[in-house]
């Protein structure tokens, strides 16, 4: 009977392993978006005291990119305000300029508020239209990137570029922001789960008035990432 018992209980821990390794071998082949090898990532928390002015920010966050790219085996580097997958971003209401989408609007999108070469960084492409250009990462032009589904579902069958969103209900006054790429969809939640709407902002477009309310906290705790061949230790 014990052996009877011995090798039951390890046919069952055997098909539970098997199990497992099954899950979790889908889970790694589901796509993601994104190309995560050869990619580090820091998390930043700058303290009030030091960092009050949105200048001092923007000055700190500027120079962390612009040294990090200049580095030997740096292929790219950038600063968010998060991580793909890990799905913890903000989330914002929005207003489409003619949306097409009959079923009303969401909630809220997902709104990541990037600096430097964040979809070299991560390897998320450019389907259509361009990335940020270095004016935009230097000053507020208003521009906007969105995701794939995105723009399929508020503008479909029309070209997405140059069309605006803006924050807030119709009744907003908040400005309005031009799309000036398309990105591909990312899953920004538990690997398996649909990609959600996503917008991307230049860090500068981040008024000063709101990185001294509600967003400082946020912008204070940033997510500094390079993609390269360098030694983690050095």
């Amino acid at each position: 009977m014990l052996v009877v018992s011995s090798v039951a209980l390890a046919f069952v821990l055997l098909v539970g392993a098997g199990l497992l390794i099954r899950s979790v071998s889908a889970l790694m082949a589901h796509e993601t978006g994104l190309r995560a090898g050869n990619v580090l990532s820091l998390r930043v928390a700058l303290p009030a005291a030091g960092y009050s002015q949105p200048q001092q920010l923007h000055r700190f966050y500027r120079s962390v990119q612009e040294r990090l790219t200049a580095s030997p085996g740096v292929r790219a580097a950038s600063v968010s305000t998060d991580l793909p997958i890990r799905g913890d971003g903000e989330r914002r209401a929005f207003t489409p300029d003619r949306a097409g989408d009959a079923g009303g609007l969401p909630p809220s999108i997902a709104v990541t508020w990037i600096y430097g070469g964040y979809f070299d960084t991560f390897g998320i492409p450019i389907v259509r239209g361009r990335a940020f250009t270095a004016d935009e990462q230097a000053q507020n032009r208003s521009a906007v990137i969105v995701s794939a589904a995105m723009a399929a579902r508020f503008w479909p069958g029309e070209d997405p570029i140059g069309k605006r969103i803006k924050w807030g209900l119709n009744a907003s006054t908040a400005p309005w922001y031009t799309i000036v790429g398309i990105a591909g969809d990312v899953v920004d939640g538990p690997l398996g789960s649909d990609p959600v709407l996503h917008a991307y902002v230049p860090f500068t477009e981040v008024p000063d008035a709101a990185l001294a309310g509600p967003i400082a906290g946020l912008v204070r705790n940033m997510t500094i990432a390079l993609r390269g061949e360098i030694d983690a230790t050095s």
